[in-house]
């Protein structure tokens, strides 16, 4: 396994470096490692909407049950990855 040879501090350096559209790819290829994205997946969006809510595991369930989604520049910059990001949205736009 790729992941096995790193540390978690550089395999997370690693999942930072790719876009979640390739890390959706990487998923498909075992298990493991969609234990591991989906970890960081989880972790990536917990960060970007900390500044937002303070309470985002509440946030996340009201959007499951309202079937809505985050939408606008905050997904485009969730969809980047982080070493792209010259820029920080200020707001964040929702649509059900």
């Amino acid at each position: 396994m790729l992941f096995n040879c790193l540390s978690s501090e550089d395999m997370e350096l690693v999942l930072l470096a790719i876009s979640i559209p390739s890390l959706s790819k990487l998923v498909a290829t075992s298990k493991a490692y969609y234990v591991i994205v989906h970890c960081h997946i989880y972790d990536r969006l917990t960060t970007m909407l900390q500044p937002f809510f303070s309470n985002v595991q509440e946030f996340m369930a009201v959007l499951a049950s309202t079937e809505t989604v985050i939408s606008g520049l905050q997904a485009s910059h969730f969809m980047m990855p982080p070493y792209n990001h010259s820029w920080a949205s200020a707001d964040m736009d929702m649509r059900s």
